[in-house]
């Protein structure tokens, strides 16, 4: 879990400003996600599970993940979803959170990858 300890809830200060900073930058600056990556990567920041680069996906995975906004989600992806103040402190507040999920979730909806086609 990129931004906290292996404990789960003890925030990581180096790596959650790392985080900080980039919400920033995609807000207010209109930074790529893509430059977000390459900064990370060449600053030698690997994803937390797999210690693997980072890509724009990841990197909106980390940004729009409700972990970051120190919320937890039940039932995720079904109709009864719900979510809840997790047990960690939040590393984004929830609006910088909210925004970057408008801003990133609705993005990547308008920009369908391409399809494979079997045959």
């Amino acid at each position: 879990m990129f931004g906290f300890a292996d404990d789960g809830v003890t925030i990581l200060a180096e790596e959650a400003d790392l985080i900080r900073t980039a919400a920033t930058d995609v807000l207010y600056a209109g930074t790529p996600l893509n430059e977000i990556a390459r900064r990370w990567n060449q600053a030698g920041v690997r994803t937390a599970r797999r210690q693997t680069l980072w890509t724009n996906r990841t990197v909106r995975q980390v940004l729009c993940g409700p972990r970051a906004a120190g919320l937890r989600v039940h039932h995720r992806g079904e109709p009864d979803e719900q979510t809840f103040p997790a047990a960690w402190d939040p590393i984004l507040d929830r609006a910088t959170h909210d925004a970057l999920r408008r801003k990133l979730v609705a993005s990547s909806a308008r920009r369908p990858g391409r399809r494979t086609e079997y045959t």
